[in-house]
């Protein structure tokens, strides 16, 4: 099919040799007018029948005929060509998968999910209720097509593959979440992100206990167990249901006018050598500051008035999304 592709394209740009061919001939040797000459060019090539601009001259009817007789070979060639690639199998699917690469190629910021099973779908409905732009990664055409009919920009492919994170916008992308079935898989996809992207924050899913520590040596920022993780939930509702029933709230999005979100300090934030105390968070934005984290330890610690503020420090603040905001532009954030 590129073949095809290439041998249309190949002629059209050949159609509009000739044009522009004719038009400079008819100058040339009638001394038409630009406009005059691009005229009869076209009713040449066309072969409308419409009348000449003035009688030709010997030269002149000898390079129409030439005009006529190479035109005539392109445009069924090209016509040819074009129908070959209506009939050619596939060329729906190539073209739809052409426009899905450039919507991917115009994000910055996202997450890429890696497998569309029962954990995957309900991370990337997730992500898009709380406004997050994804693309799914799966190999399996049914798991692939069913993200599709959820209106998610897909790749059809393997997570593990190179090439298909890069497809994906890895470069580009805020977080890469490993959450395929497989924990050979998801250590691959891990291994392979963080090589491509020293920098990207990657979250992986794992299914045995000697997994968790593979996939952190691998690389992976955190490491789920959906079924201990799940297990200490269901613990905790039944131990303090209230409690828990409130934080759900911050996590399934929109349920709130409140939200629990994270903000990072940049480089250049006025925040950078105050204590939280100087920094007046609550008076200065509305906004309540829960903990921080620094790069440099794996913890996330309370905030106290004496806690001073670093480039880097991962601020955790409950508030609305206007007090969030403000609490963003303050600290400069580097999502």
């Amino acid at each position: 099919m590129k073949q095809l592709t290439n041998r249309f394209v190949i002629l059209i740009l050949l159609i509009v040799a000739v044009y522009l061919i004719g038009t400079a001939g008819y100058i040339l040797i009638e001394q038409y007018s630009p406009l005059e000459a691009l005229y009869m060019t076209a009713i040449t090539l066309t072969t409308v029948g419409f009348s000449e601009v003035r009688p030709l001259s010997s030269t002149g009817r000898i390079f129409t005929i030439l005009l006529i007789m190479t035109s005539v070979g392109l445009v069924a060639l090209a016509l040819a060509t074009f129908s070959q690639l209506l009939l050619t199998p596939g060329i729906g699917e190539q073209l739809r998968r052409n426009r899905m690469q450039r919507q991917i190629n115009r994000l910055a910021g996202h997450f890429i999910v890696c497998g569309f099973g029962a954990l995957g779908s309900s991370v990337a409905d997730t992500l898009v209720q709380n406004d997050q732009q994804i693309v799914v990664i799966e190999a399996d055409p049914e798991a692939a097509e069913l993200a599709r009919q959820n209106n998610y920009l897909v790749i059809e492919g393997d997570g593990t593959q190179d090439e298909h994170l890069q497809q994906a916008g890895l470069e580009k992308a805020r977080g890469l979440i490993a959450c395929t079935q497989s924990d050979p898989d998801n250590l691959l996809i891990v291994f392979s992100g963080r090589a491509l992207s020293p920098d990207i924050y990657i979250v992986s899913r794992a299914l045995t206990e000697d997994a968790e520590s593979k996939l952190m040596r691998a690389g992976a920022n955190k490491v789920i167990s959906p079924l201990i993780l799940g297990g200490r939930h269901m613990a905790n509702l039944a131990m303090r249901p209230s409690v828990m029933e409130f934080l759900e709230l911050f996590t399934v999005g929109g349920e709130l006018e409140l939200a629990l979100e994270e903000v990072k300090v940049g480089d250049e934030s006025p925040l950078i050598g105050l204590t939280s105390s100087e920094a007046d968070i609550r008076q200065r934005t509305g906004a309540t500051l829960v903990s921080f984290r620094r790069d440099t330890e794996k913890e996330t610690r309370p905030i106290s008035g004496e806690t001073r503020f670093q480039a880097g420090d991962r601020l955790i603040a409950v508030g609305t999304i206007e007090q969030l905001a403000a609490l963003d532009n303050i600290a400069g954030s580097e999502k």
